[in-house]
């Protein structure tokens, strides 16, 4: 379990890999790509200025803000909640696939603003 104070308190640069079954990611930011390459992983409430790749089965991504592009490629993933700015891509069998949506960073200042139109919901295949 890794819990950050917040994605204003708490950065990671570079990437990470959740290379472990089981895993909690809370409350940060990642600058760099966040993958959940095994299985029961939930990264929540995090901000990823890169991409984001989930390939491990049964886990959940849920209230965050994705920069570059969100791909799953496996069986049973939740998504809620989230805010991608580039390409949305949900492949396989997967569970909860609610209220996620587009957004475009207009002033380009790395944080989704009110101002910011959140855009059209992105649906899972």
């Amino acid at each position: 379990i890794i819990y950050g104070n917040g994605v204003d308190e708490t950065i990671v640069h570079g990437d990470v890999v959740l290379d472990g079954n089981n895993v909690r990611l809370r409350g940060m930011t990642i600058d760099g790509n966040l993958t959940l390459a095994k299985n029961n992983l939930a990264a929540v409430f995090v901000k990823v200025t890169g991409n984001v790749i989930i390939n491990g089965n049964t886990c959940v991504f849920a209230g965050s803000d994705v920069f570059g592009d969100l791909t799953v490629t496996s069986n049973n993933v939740t998504l809620v909640q989230n805010l991608v700015q580039g390409t949305f891509t949900a492949g396989g069998n997967n569970g909860a696939c609610t209220d996620n949506h587009a957004f475009t960073d207009d002033n380009e200042d790395g944080n989704v603003d009110a101002e910011e139109a959140v855009e059209d919901e992105l649906l899972c295949e």
